[in-house]
């Protein structure tokens, strides 16, 4: 069956997340292996699966990938071994330190058996535990038949945007030339399009067949869901850790692949590798156990930039560096009859994809017999990764006003009063915890406001 290119010119998570669709006019010297077709012997084709994996394996899903898999596989002819890397420490899952991990394994010869030599197989399928062909499904055979064999120089994906999740196909020279996952995702997800970064990078964009997505079954498994980012502040952290992790990594492109990954990649074994049976065949299963670096101290600065240190913090931004959007958006969500003088303070904190600005104004308001002032903070979503067609309404948008108490002890008597009744249309969200409050507005830097 044919497969197309998942993005040719361009895919819509490329435009939108990735900062666009940059092609090299030359690939780097370190791609040229994957890219050569010379020294490749002539040799059968074998698959090596890898299955990065954390649980007990006596688990549901374990068991629904050994009742559809093997057999899938042995009826389309394909020769195959079947390796099941756990990961056994407390870490947070790590997928593409995992996957690493097995492929070093394999080089280094820690697990027993001649289909376990790097010079046994020519490919590798990296596969999700609870993803497998649908084999119930006969107009499904075609499919997924196809894509398990073994892929040209371009991997084989299971997405048509610009994932490389679920079940990748490639050979091993490409993945070893690309120097493998990267090992510092954390956490859930991003290590695979962070990949995809690095096939971009060596002009290696992978190919998709259409109907392969329908054809294999996704079952969450207990463990995965558990490791997916929660509804709370903590996780919405981590994933945007994450995300601005692979966005730096696009900024500089040298990042990608040199000093990250199967050359760096460290691991012990718990145990020795152990059998279990999967389906007529045999799973092996290495537990290891991960070294992770140490994490960004708690008392460095916050840099709300979309870098790598960038963790959802939130900073203090000069109000004269906020963007006019920004200011113009949260100043039309003051009160009708409120007039913004000049701004205390402004922060700004990343989350996922989106930024959150928070910008508090000194508000006059003209009564019947007097003129009174107030504080009031408003609280901005900033969806930066918008084209620069969209206009600043749909890029900025309000997401809550807050009237503050003038002073720390006033909080009793007067408490701040919220306005949660705006409209926000944005396609990730930008805050989870509440308003907080300012204690002390007046001892912020101030700036004056342009002119409406």
């Amino acid at each position: 069956m044919a497969f197309r290119w998942v993005s040719p010119g361009c895919s819509w998570y490329e435009h939108h997340m990735l900062g666009g669709c940059q092609r090299p006019i030359v690939p780097p010297e370190r791609c040229l292996p994957s890219l050569s077709t010379s020294h490749i012997r002539k040799r059968k084709p074998r698959l090596m699966v890898i299955i990065p994996f954390r649980g007990d394996s006596s688990s549901a899903s374990l068991e629904g990938l050994c009742s559809q898999l093997p057999s899938h596989l042995d009826a389309q002819g394909v020769e195959f071994a079947l390796l099941l890397v756990n990961q056994a420490d407390s870490h947070p899952f790590n997928r593409g330190m995992l996957t690493n991990a097995a492929f070093a394994a394999l080089h280094r010869q820690l697990v027993e058996g001649r289909k376990f030599r790097a010079d046994w197989f020519t490919y590798i399928a990296v596969h999700d535990v609870d993803r497998y062909p649908d084999t119930r499904n006969r107009s499904c055979d075609r499919v997924t038949s196809a894509y398990y064999r073994e892929p040209a120089q371009t991997p084989r994906v299971l997405h048509p945007t610009s994932y490389t999740g679920g079940v990748l196909l490639l050979r091993a020279s490409v993945f070893q030339a690309l120097n493998g996952f990267s090992n510092q995702f954390w956490g859930w997800g991003h290590e695979d399009n962070e990949f995809y970064l690095r096939l971009r990078q060596c002009g290696l964009p992978p190919s998709h067949a259409p109907e392969v997505v329908s054809c294999m079954k996704h079952l969450d498994c207990s463990e995965c869901r558990k490791a997916k980012p929660a509804n709370t502040l903590a996780s919405l952290r981590a994933e945007t850790r994450l995300i601005a992790l692979v966005q730096e990594r696009l900024r500089q492109p040298k990042l990608i692949v040199d000093d990250d990954g199967l050359s760096s990649v460290h691991f012990s074994l718990q145990n020795s590798s152990r059998r279990k049976q999967c389906g007529r065949h045999v799973l092996h299963i290495l537990d290891v156990v991960l070294q992770r670096p140490t994490a960004r101290l708690a008392d460095e600065p916050c840099v709300a930039d979309g870098g790598a240190r960038d963790d959802g913090c939130v900073a203090t931004v000069t109000p004269s560096t906020l963007p006019a959007g920004v200011v113009t958006c949260a100043r039309n969500a003051l009160p009708h009859k409120s007039q913004a003088s000049r701004i205390l303070r402004a922060t700004r904190s990343r989350v996922m994809y989106n930024y959150r600005y928070e910008v508090d104004f000194v508000t006059s308001h003209n009564h019947s017999l007097s003129r009174s002032t107030a504080v009031y903070r408003v609280a901005i979503c900033g969806q930066e990764w918008q084209p620069v067609t969209v206009p600043d309404t749909v890029r900025y948008q309000p997401i809550w006003r807050v009237l503050m108490p003038p002073r720390a002890s006033n909080r009793a008597k007067r408490k701040p009063r919220l306005s949660k009744d705006f409209h926000y249309h944005g396609h990730f969200p930008c805050e989870l915890s509440p308003p907080p409050w300012v204690t002390e507005p007046h001892s912020h830097q101030s700036a004056k406001l342009p002119s409406r």
